[in-house]
């Protein structure tokens, strides 16, 4: 998979570099670097957990798209049988540090009160 991405190790090797020469954590401050593995549909299993391992590793964020269409709700159902935030919960276990960006479409057949971000 990965069609969005670079070469994973120049993906992560890349992210490192820009965390270590721009992120700065104090407070006030308006940098901060964020990695953003776009959407569990479109990296792999491997890039999408070692960009987790990565921001959790360095204090940043975790930024990822899911949930957005209905296409991403099909996809997720028929290939891994759940609902697009248990797929992600699954894959990356969510923490703090973790943004979930554009979470729009939900389904009755997976209901979120089943799910449990903890």
């Amino acid at each position: 998979m990965d069609f969005v991405a670079e070469q994973k190790s120049a993906t992560l090797k890349e992210a490192q570099r820009l965390i270590e020469t721009w992120h700065d954590a104090s407070f006030g401050v308006v940098t901060h670097v964020a990695v953003a593995s776009c959407s569990p549909f479109s990296v792999s299993q491997h890039l999408m957990r070692e960009s987790a391992k990565l921001a959790r590793a360095n204090g940043i964020r975790l930024h990822t798209h899911f949930a957005e269409n209905d296409h991403d709700i099909a996809y997720t159902q028929e290939k891994f049988n759940c609902a697009p935030a248990q797929y992600a919960k699954d894959l990356v276990p969510v923490a703090t540090n973790m943004v979930l960006g554009l979470v729009l479409i939900t389904n009755p057949k997976f209901p979120a009160k089943n799910i449990t971000l903890d």
